[in-house]
Order: structure tokens, then sequence, then C-alpha cells
């Protein structure tokens, strides 16, 4: 058996609950409706806090203003071009159909990405607002994960 130290744990059972929680899904496959997944993410919150308490002012609560129209644009943009659903030039519809796949692994992970940070972010105006956005960048993983499974379903999961 590793040697497996107590912060190695925790990080392993917060990988463990935040993939849960982004996937909707226990390890097992087991779908997560709304409220496990909320209680997953909260609990790998907790865990989280655990690894790194907030005892120097290095480690205090940065103010920033934060645009989500950027968020949102992209989001917009990539799915619009990846789905050809703008005009696009014969070269970038080729380009969309042969990478398609490498494309929704890229987006998969900025979203996952994404969603790492605003999960730090603490709202000062409206927790609803950044709720919101949440919801609607989980929208765009998923999207692109069910573009990566469709691929998979149609023997299509390889690289060009």
């Amino acid at each position: 058996m590793a040697d497996v130290s107590f912060e190695d744990a925790i990080r392993l059972a917060v990988n463990i609950l935040r993939d849960s929680a982004e996937s909707h899904k226990m390890p097992s496959g087991t779908p997560l409706d709304g409220a496990a997944t909320g209680a997953h993410a909260a609990a790998a919150d907790e865990l989280s806090a655990l690894l790194s308490p907030r005892s120097s002012a290095v480690d205090a609560a940065i103010t920033v203003e934060f645009d989500p129209s950027f968020i949102r644009g992209s989001v917009e943009m990539w799915r619009s071009a990846t789905d050809m659903q703008i005009l696009l030039h014969d070269t970038f519809k080729i380009h969309f159909m042969e990478r398609r796949k490498p494309i929704l692994e890229g987006f998969k992970m900025t979203g996952k990405a994404w969603l790492s940070m605003m999960r730090s972010m603490k709202s000062t105006t409206s927790a609803r607002e950044l709720s919101a956005l949440c919801g609607e960048i989980e929208a765009f993983v998923k999207w692109a994960e069910d573009g990566l499974a469709e691929l998979a379903h149609f023997g299509c999961d390889h690289d060009a």
C-alpha cells in the first residue's frame, strides 16, 4: 500500500468530489441531482479549506472587478463556430470538422478551469449572478462532454 499523507488523502478526496460535482455523476456512474451536486461541491470546498488556512496577509482575500461578458462572449462564439451556426470560410469549416475532438477537449478543460476559478470567488454584490454564471459554464462543459460522447458513440473519437 502506498504511503499517503493526510494532505494527499484530502487532495484526492477533493478531486473526486469536484469531478463528481462537475460531471453530475458519482465515480460509479450513478447520476447526481442538483442538490447532491451542490453538496459534493460544498464538501470539496470545505476539505480544500483544510489544506489552505488563511493564516497570513498573503492569503487574504483579493478584491477584483470581474466582467462576466468575456466568458459569456467566448462561450457563445466558440459554440457557434464549432457548431457552424455562423458564417465561416470553407477552410474553417473543414478545420472544425477535422479537429472537433481536440477542440471540444480544449473547451472542456477551459470550462473546468473557469469553474475552478469561479468557485473560489465570493460575490460582494450578487451571489445569484455568480451562481448563474457558474451554471452557464457548467452547461458549456456539458455541451463539450456531450459532443465528445457523441463522437465516441459514432466511432469518431480519434484525432484527425
